[in-house]
């Protein structure tokens, strides 16, 4: 489709692009934002597909140990060190890589304490009644963008329903999955 002003007529069409499909726009400085709040709606969108309505993550060191791990390396680093030399390079590196070990030691004690809370945040989302269709703290977007518009049809009881999102055309108060999950990064450690 081409838009035309009436005292541009003698000059060549240009077409009309849409933004949104507008390539070197969206991957521009310009758009970034965009992007970014893209990346934020399509992962809400799709944890709202998969029947997740809150998550809790925890953050910290990757370089973290529980005991038994903490307990290991310590064994490696002095086997490492009883093979070297005294005075060597290999030697002050062994020494300095136990020494970094042992300054995480601290650690241990918080590695425990987290997976023993993670444990319980879980046991506690699928034991309690908090489920997708309940309202857990503030204002629920998950619960207000799921309600339904309803409005009879002049022609007779025809209900027409309004869903803002396709992720939502489920009833969440039929939803027995637990609403919160607790995620992890992916990493070592607290990660």
């Amino acid at each position: 489709m081409y838009h035309r002003d009436p005292s541009d007529w003698d000059k060549p069409a240009v077409p009309v692009v849409k933004a949104y499909r507008n390539n070197e726009f969206l991957n521009s400085g310009h758009a970034r934002h965009i992007r970014i709040l893209c990346e934020y709606e399509e992962s809400l969108q799709r944890m709202r597909a998969a029947g997740i309505r809150a998550t809790i993550m925890f953050f910290g060191s990757a370089r973290s140990k529980d005991k038994e791990q903490y307990a290991d390396a310590f064994a490696k680093a002095n086997a490492a060190i009883a093979k070297t030399s005294p005075g060597s390079d290999d030697r002050e590196l062994a020494e300095a890589a136990l020494d970094r070990l042992k300054k995480g030691e601290w650690m241990c004690e918080y590695m425990e304490k987290i997976r023993e809370l993670a444990k319980r945040l879980t046991s506690w989302s699928i034991d309690t009644k908090y489920r997708l269709k309940n309202q857990i703290s503030g204002v629920s977007r998950n619960t207000a963008a799921r309600i339904k518009h309803k409005k009879e049809a002049a022609a007779g009881k025809t209900k027409l329903h309004y869903l803002p999102h396709s992720s939502e055309d489920y009833s969440a108060a039929e939803d027995a999955s637990p609403g919160i999950y607790v995620c992890t990064g992916g990493g070592p450690g607290f990660m």
